[in-house]
């Protein structure tokens, strides 16, 4: 495999006419949107990877967003660079508790609609309150080998979500961004339990 210059990566990655700078690299890996180059080499992927994020930006600016946007076993990413990044992305959602509420909605929606597979803690038949001001606490809570089982699975539920057809002609999750559903279902697994968190549904 071909171990490439940081400055093939800029100008791969970039173009000849806007290279990546220093900067961006810095800030990419900052996030978890990079890894640190073994032997200070850069590899294919890694190029794949900077236009992937470069690309996303026309739709998403946060680089924190994006991070979580494209987080994936595809490339590898520590788990604590992810818990940053939602800690970053937490105090910019808006309307939280709609958010919550709307969370909870689909996973009904889904779980009423056909037998759910074992969960890694389990579903909750419960309305989730979570106050925001808790978030960034919360997201400290567990270490990070813990934290990378819940947040995985937090995500394979987020993608689920979004493909349920009773969840997609409900259209309830149409106004939540992907890294915004991947933070709360992460939230809520992280939640799982918690008497302040959960009230049981009327």
């Amino acid at each position: 495999m071909e171990r490439l210059s940081t400055w093939a990566l800029r100008v791969q990655a970039g173009g000849d006419d806007e290279p990546l700078s220093d900067d961006q690299i810095r800030n990419m890996q900052r996030w978890g949107l990079l890894r640190e180059p073994a032997g200070g080499r850069w590899s294919e992927s890694d190029v794949a990877r900077a236009r992937e994020v470069r690309a996303l930006g026309k739709e998403v600016r946060s680089l924190p967003r994006r991070a979580l946007r494209l987080y994936s076993g595809r490339y590898p990413t520590a788990p604590g660079k992810i818990r940053e990044a939602m800690k970053a992305v937490a105090p910019t959602v808006e309307a939280p508790a709609r958010k919550m509420r709307r969370v909870g909605e689909a996973n009904r929606l889904r779980y009423n609609a056909a037998e759910p597979t074992r969960p890694a803690r389990r579903s909750r038949p419960y309305t989730w309150r979570l106050p925001k001001a808790r978030w960034v606490a919360i997201l400290d809570r567990f270490n990070d080998s813990e934290f990378e089982q819940l947040m995985q699975y937090a995500r394979s539920e987020a993608i689920a979500l979004g493909l349920n057809p009773s969840v997609e002609r409900a259209g309830i999750l149409r106004d939540i961004p992907f890294e915004e559903l991947f933070l709360l279902l992460t939230l809520m697994q992280l939640t799982a339990g918690d008497p302040m968190s959960e009230q049981p549904t009327e």
